[in-house]
């Protein structure tokens, strides 16, 4: 998404990558605590930023699912971990 977002400037990437900002910047802040209570704020604080982020992706993965660009590799990688995700 990176690449989408610096070489072509598109407006999804960007987006993009605010989303996932957000989330490390969340993870970030908890890192030295125990993993209990890891778990208990990421259930907390971080399912309000991922569920909607992976609905986003699926949206705008269908938009471009077809072409051949560095979004659709972004989008298209994170489309296919919701499995990982939900396991």
């Amino acid at each position: 998404m990176w690449e989408a977002a610096i070489t072509i400037k598109d407006v999804v990437a960007r987006e993009g990558l605010a989303r996932i900002r957000r989330i490390f910047e969340l993870d970030r802040a908890w890192r030295h605590r125990p993993p209990a209570e890891i778990k208990a704020l990421r259930d907390e604080h971080l399912r309000p930023h991922v569920d909607p982020f992976i609905n986003w992706v699926d949206v705008e993965y269908d938009k471009v699912k077809f072409q051949r660009r560095f979004l659709r590799t972004a989008l298209g990688y994170a489309h296919r971990q919701q499995g990982t995700r939900r396991s």
